[in-house]
């Protein structure tokens, strides 16, 4: 659970307690560690970044609160409309594309306009 939800325990004091013994705090991922949860996952399918793309992703998430689910969900978008359009024939992911969809904060953005029309 993220850090900036666990005030809303303390209406629910048992429970806050109970939370408060099994809690494991995981500090801001760094830059570093960011460029491997980015670059691992397409690596294992053999696939790459284009170059500057992911020092692009990490400008736009690091230091925002929230931001890993919502940077999952870009990749999974990044990825999926790259395998659309061309398959991932020449097994890179683009900057062009992750622009279209909006980056990090316009995918989420997107996807609320799509799903309410």
């Amino acid at each position: 659970m993220r850090a900036d939800f666990l005030d809303r325990f303390s209406v629910y004091p048992r429970f806050a307690a109970l939370v408060e013994k099994n809690i494991t705090l995981v500090a801001e991922m760094q830059a570093d560690e960011l460029r491997l949860a980015i670059e691992q996952p397409a690596a294992q399918h053999g696939v790459v970044f284009e170059r500057g793309l992911v020092e692009e992703i990490i400008k736009d998430v690091q230091g925002q609160p929230g931001s890993l689910p919502l940077l999952q969900y870009t990749l999974d978008l990044l990825w999926e409309a790259e395998r659309v359009t061309d398959g991932l024939t020449d097994r890179h992911l683009n900057t062009q594309v992750y622009r279209e969809l909006g980056g990090v904060r316009g995918a989420l953005q997107n996807a609320r306009m799509r799903f309410t029309r």
